[in-house]
């Protein structure tokens, strides 16, 4: 998720807000028992999940909401200042 988030960043993420909500955000999800942090947003009329890394270099992908699960959405996130 660079440059949003880099390694060593801390997230507090609302397990509360397992769904996603309409206008999307950042959510920790679980694919295939991989557990990540992505962007997501429902794409119409398909109802499908796009998956969007802030990294240029990883493309967008979209899924079945089926196919992930939601853990909870990221709401605050910091980093210690260097120097």
């Amino acid at each position: 998720m660079v440059p949003t988030l880099i390694s060593g960043d801390l997230a507090l993420v609302d397990h509360g807000k397992n769904y996603l909500d309409p206008q999307g955000g950042i959510y920790a999800i679980s694919i295939d028992s991989q557990i990540m942090v992505k962007r997501l947003q429902i794409v119409f009329p398909g109802k499908h999940i796009k998956i969007i890394s802030d990294n240029q270099f990883y493309p967008s992908i979209e899924i079945s909401p089926q196919d992930l699960i939601i853990n909870g959405k990221i709401i605050w996130y910091g980093r210690e200042i260097d120097g």
